[in-house]
């Protein structure tokens, strides 16, 4: 079995040997390895399944920008009824819309100009006398102020989002005991698609179980297995985005020795490395055979759901973390070096990255000040107030924003800025 894939046991040699990533490089997966799946395999499953978690926490992958630069995922969002798309660049209309209508004069939103060509193509079908380019030539394009809530919908849980969990830490106890030789091949056909899910040897980690120390406002993707000689199993438990966790039974006529193996992935900071856990997973077989044999999806929603809005609510935040500690180093703030070019660059690149998610604060174009420094600094200051208050209630540390804020604070005084 150590010369062969994990899922057909082909042997592993030349052209049939690849890559494979563990935890999906979709989702920001960095633990690989070229010895445990074939080349087929793995494409099979790239099509089937390590899609199946990027799909349904996509908007975490925006806010991260897990995938990297280019590889923007698309995440459609409602506001106000109407449907948008988020992109790298900030929240866009999916469809074109008339803003205003003055005799012959049209006032557009639309995402792009292919888009409003598009758009007014299906319109002509129904109007042939409509002159596209015309309308395209004479329509006025406006920005939108976006300042209510964006509403974003997640795939429910299916069958390959479950194989896919699975997956992930069956690959990694052959990772860490390549030599590992399962007594059935259970868990295997439920990854493969063989067994019905009432079957399914996995359920909801509703589990209190803290593995590693964690900074409370991080995301993690953490992996724990563990084999039991005393009880003849090896069960394992996945955490991904620090909101859904999954606790599983590989195999229940293990016959090796105990063992206890752990990987994390801090999103955030983007460390990541294998571990030994500080505590065994706290579950006993005949606990985890019922639990799953009654695994209730309803049981566990509401609490699931209330992670995942703190999960959400915390990689909202951290963007903003970077960009703030990215332009203190870049531009070396001082209060007694703060000259207007400084000021100008903070401001557009703070207010860029408020619309990029959907957070621009429409009250900024109201400020009236004495010079064009001081209402740029009063803008500075009510943006990273808002921040500052954002952080508190997320329980994230605000301090670093508390002292930028001075920083603009005394220079704004000089500007007479109550």
């Amino acid at each position: 079995m150590s010369n062969s894939c994990i899922f057909c046991n082909k042997p592993l040699i030349n052209e049939n040997k690849t890559v494979e990533h563990i935890i999906p490089a979709c989702i920001g997966g960095k633990l690989k390895s070229n010895e445990i799946i074939c080349r087929k395999c793995n494409s099979n499953f790239g099509t089937k399944l390590d899609d199946e978690i990027f799909k349904r926490y996509k908007i975490i992958d925006y806010c991260l920008k897990l995938k990297g630069k280019g590889k923007v995922p698309k995440v459609n969002a409602l506001y106000k009824g109407e449907e948008f798309v988020f992109t790298y660049n900030g929240p866009k209309r999916k469809h074109p819309k008339v803003v205003s209508r003055v005799g012959n004069a049209v006032t557009l939103s639309f995402p792009s100009e292919k888009a409003a060509r598009k758009y007014y193509r299906k319109k002509k079908k129904k109007n042939p006398n409509l002159d596209v380019d015309e309308v395209i030539k004479s329509a006025k394009r406006t920005k939108e102020t976006l300042i209510e809530p964006f509403y974003i919908k997640s795939e429910e849980i299916n069958e390959e989002f479950w194989r896919s969990c699975g997956k992930i830490v069956y690959e990694f106890i052959f990772d860490i005991k390549r030599s590992y030789q399962p007594s059935d091949t259970l868990f295997r056909d439920f990854i493969l698609g063989k067994i019905p899910i009432e079957k399914y040897p996995i359920c909801f980690g509703s589990l209190d179980y803290v593995p590693i120390k964690k900074e409370p406002y991080k995301l993690y993707h953490i992996i724990v297995v563990e084999g039991r000689s005393n009880e003849n199993i090896i069960l394992g438990y996945l955490e991904v985005y620090g909101c859904f966790k999954t606790v599983m039974l590989i195999e229940k006529n293990y016959s090796g020795e105990s063992f206890l193996n752990g990987y994390y992935h801090d999103l955030m900071s983007n460390q990541y490395d294998y571990f030994v856990p500080l505590q065994n997973i706290p579950i006993r077989k005949s606990e985890l055979i019922q639990l799953i044999n009654n695994c209730d999806s309803s049981k566990f929603i509401k609490k699931y759901i209330n992670s995942f809005i703190k999960s959400l609510y915390n990689v909202r935040l951290f963007p903003f973390k970077k960009k703030l500690e990215d332009l203190k180093s870049q531009l070396k703030l001082d209060e007694d070096d703060l000259n207007l070019q400084k000021v100008k660059y903070f401001f557009k690149s703070l207010k860029a990255e408020f619309i990029s998610y959907g957070l621009e604060l429409s009250y900024l174009e109201n400020i009236e000040e004495q010079t064009e420094e001081a209402t740029i600094v009063q803008k500075i200051t009510l943006m990273l107030d808002y921040l500052r208050k954002q952080f508190n209630f997320g329980k994230m540390d605000f301090h670093f924003i508390t002292k930028i804020m001075n920083i603009f604070q005394k220079k704004g005084k000089k500007f007479k800025i109550s």
